[in-house]
């Protein structure tokens, strides 16, 4: 197990700037691993990565890996955007957590996923088992400001978009403490593919600010395309 706190990657060293590369932090083939952490002075600032992904989970021993409490996408201040193309790219892994509970989306240990091209990708081009499966995306904020109150969109296309043999993964789970709040994208969630399936969306705020009663629209909220 290893543990990755208090960085700032692929910012210059006042938070700020672009001066990243093709990945951010990669976890391969590597399992029990903590990106961050329950409070905030464990977060990671992980922005800037135009070519990649600001954290990469990757293969099917990357398992238990915990990415919490951090800001992907966006400057120590979670004002402005320093995009990665994905915040989050879970690709062929299983049983990963990305946020946790909170009383406050974003708050740690939720991650403010923002400003990047697309925020959070759970994607397999695996065509039999065991694919993309069994991740949960818990307290996060997904395309909007810190504050939750204004948009600093994932700018690309999806807020979320889960593609390939990718199930059983769960974006909230029904307890309050363990909603998203998507808003400010293009389209919030997306679900693409005949292989995308079984795949859970409870109690999350899409297209609300953080208070849930004022519009922070996506264009789409959620899609569910060719076959989902």
């Amino acid at each position: 197990q290893d543990t990755v706190r208090n960085n700032y990657i692929g910012v210059g060293p006042d938070g700020s700037g672009s001066f990243g590369g093709n990945a951010g932090i990669e976890i391969l083939q590597s399992r029990e691993n903590i990106i961050g952490g329950e409070k905030s002075k464990d977060r990671n600032i992980v922005s800037g990565n135009l070519k990649g992904s600001g954290i990469l989970v990757k293969g099917d021993s990357a398992r238990y890996n915990k990415i919490q409490g951090n800001f992907i996408g966006m400057n120590k201040d979670g004002s402005e955007a320093i995009p990665n193309k994905y915040g989050i790219n879970i690709f062929d892994a299983d049983s990963n957590f990305i946020g946790g509970s909170t009383g406050t989306e974003g708050r740690s240990p939720g991650n403010l996923i923002s400003g990047n091209q697309t925020g959070i990708e759970l994607f397999s081009d695996s065509l039999k088992q065991p694919g993309t499966y069994q991740n949960k995306i818990l307290g996060n904020i997904i395309g909007a400001a810190y504050s939750g109150k204004d948009s600093l969109k994932n700018s690309h296309q999806n807020g979320i978009v889960e593609y390939g043999f990718v199930k059983n993964n769960y974006i909230g789970d029904g307890n309050p403490k363990d909603g998203n709040l998507i808003s400010g994208n293009y389209t919030g969630v997306l679900l693409y593919g005949v292989l995308c399936t079984e795949n859970y969306i409870y109690g999350n705020y899409v297209g609300t600010d953080i208070e849930g009663f004022s519009p922070l629209s996506n264009a789409f909220g959620i899609v569910a395309d060719n076959s989902a």
